[in-house]
């Protein structure tokens, strides 16, 4: 009984530890990368994600096709009776949420140092950045779906996870092959069964959310509101912004591509080249899809999974500079500035590309309360 006692006080102790962690990180993440505060709220906040937070189910409102079947934290809004400004707080919330699972990951395969800066690194990408700077955007639901994948150990429920991320955003789907590689790599025994399991489970998640997504556009959406997805995603749009795309890819994650480098290295060092293969190819993707979209930075970012498989690969090393690369990971996170790129959406003209800085909250108060 004192056994189990015991026990139960650890859990709980480090679940608080967690819980501070993540909050501490949050705070330091908002203090140097806050919201324009002196701007009004975005366009998809007002005219999309706020009204369905009074019926996630109306057809009565002309809603984008890009953002339609985004319901999740509307819903979650919704039932809970949040309107307004307040309804942007529960993708905030979910960031803490992806945050305190980031440590309890990391905790699992290193110690709280390890736990620590890690979860400070992911608090510093834009993976988490963009939904507590833009309100409507709901890219730490995803990310907060993708970290349970990763701490659970049985298929089925990530798939459940990664299902109900989808419908807050689609893209942490391009999460998949680092959720595989991370369960198929953990050392323990049956490799490719686990592997194979998890492969199918999520394929299955993702099946189902086409049956969703495709349901919702027949059903909430005219066939005149469907008519202007052409026009903002494609493989012209990835030509087009060719140029701009190196410099969109490092601001996504920026400090981190210093240990997803490293990483990879270290697997070809130690030949692990199927892992190598999988990681790499896993982060092109990604890249890849980043490049058709306008907001080319932020949807880049969702390959901050792969962030938690380097420190893995680092902490397996014995070798003390393995510490030391992730801490100036986090410390070029935060001490430089972080730029959302943005690359013009409509092909029919030629307008420049945009540099967004995430200001730090002292100079977005000043701005505010100046009035300019």
């Amino acid at each position: 009984m004192s056994m189990n006692m015991l026990d139960n006080h650890n859990k709980i102790s480090t679940w608080q530890r967690a819980i501070s962690i993540a909050l501490l990180a949050q705070v330091v993440s908002f203090f140097f990368f806050s919201a324009a505060l002196w701007m009004p709220p975005s366009r998809r906040f007002v005219e999309q994600y706020e009204p369905l937070t009074h019926n996630p189910w109306t057809n009565e409102i002309a809603f984008s096709s890009q953002t339609r079947h985004r319901i999740l934290g509307p819903a979650i809004a919704h039932y809970l009776g949040i309107h307004g400004f307040a309804s942007a707080l529960i993708p905030v919330a979910a960031g803490t949420l992806m945050l305190f699972m980031t440590y309890l990951i990391a905790l699992r395969l290193a110690d709280t140092s390890w736990a620590t800066w890690t979860t400070f690194l992911v608090a510093t990408t834009q993976a988490f950045i963009s939904s507590q700077t833009w309100f409507g955007y709901q890219d730490a639901m995803g990310g907060a779906a993708v970290a349970a994948c990763f701490l659970v150990r049985r298929s089925w429920l990530g798939a459940v996870f990664l299902f109900l991320g989808m419908l807050a955003e689609e893209r942490c789907a391009v999460a998949i092959p680092f959720i595989v590689i991370w369960h198929f790599d953990n050392g323990q025994p049956d490799r490719w069964k686990r592997g194979l399991f998890w492969s199918v489970w999520l394929c299955a998640a993702v099946a189902v959310w086409v049956m969703y997504y495709t349901y919702a556009h027949s059903h909430f959406l005219t066939a005149e509101q469907l008519t202007d997805q052409g026009n903002y995603a494609g493989v012209r749009l990835l030509k087009q912004n060719i140029g701009v795309l190196p410099i969109a890819f490092f601001e996504s994650i920026r400090g981190g591509w210093i240990i997803i480098g490293y990483a990879l290295f270290l697997m070809l060092q130690r030949k692990n080249y199927l892992v190598c293969l999988g990681c790499t190819l896993g982060i092109a993707a990604g890249l890849v899809q980043a490049g058709m979209v306008g907001d080319v930075s932020r949807t880049a970012s969702v390959i901050w999974p792969m962030l938690l498989i380097a420190v893995r690969e680092l902490y397996r090393q014995p070798e003390h500079h393995s510490m030391t690369l992730l801490k100036v990971a986090v410390l070029l996170n935060i001490l430089s500035p972080c730029y959302q790129v943005l690359a013009p959406v409509d092909l029919k003209y030629n307008l420049p590309q945009t540099l967004q800085c995430y200001y730090p909250l002292p100079f977005s108060l000043a701005r505010w309360l100046i009035g300019f």
